[in-house]
């Protein structure tokens, strides 16, 4: 009713699910390096992220979902780096998916 009331034909609903999964690499904390305290990469982070959108019409109530190829990436990491490496990872991963959802719309609504 808000999007009624507010003149617009269309909403858009998304949400994505995160998939991930990692490898040991059997890397650990060394400290006999010329970079003393420097740690091994010991971890492969592979995810994935999919997205779905719900174009819903607000007249009708009609509704159609798209869901495009789901984008994926890989990075290494080490246990001091692990989580801003995650956090950059997801970013990038939310960068890409908000793009090809994009297109996916433009390409199926678009005029």
């Amino acid at each position: 009713m808000a999007a009624a009331k507010g003149g617009f034909d269309t909403v858009i609903v998304y949400w994505g699910i995160l998939e991930s999964a990692t490898e040991k690499m059997g890397g650990k904390a060394i400290s006999w390096l010329p970079i003393i305290g420097g740690v091994i990469p010991d971890e492969n982070q592979h995810m994935r992220l999919r997205l779905i959108l719900t174009a819903i019409d607000v007249r009708t109530g009609q509704w159609e979902t798209i869901s495009p190829e789901p984008v994926d990436d890989e990075a290494t990491s080490n246990q001091h780096s692990r989580a801003a490496s995650d956090q950059r990872q997801i970013a990038l991963l939310k960068a890409k998916a908000y793009t090809k959802a994009a297109d996916a719309v433009a390409l199926r609504f678009g005029g």
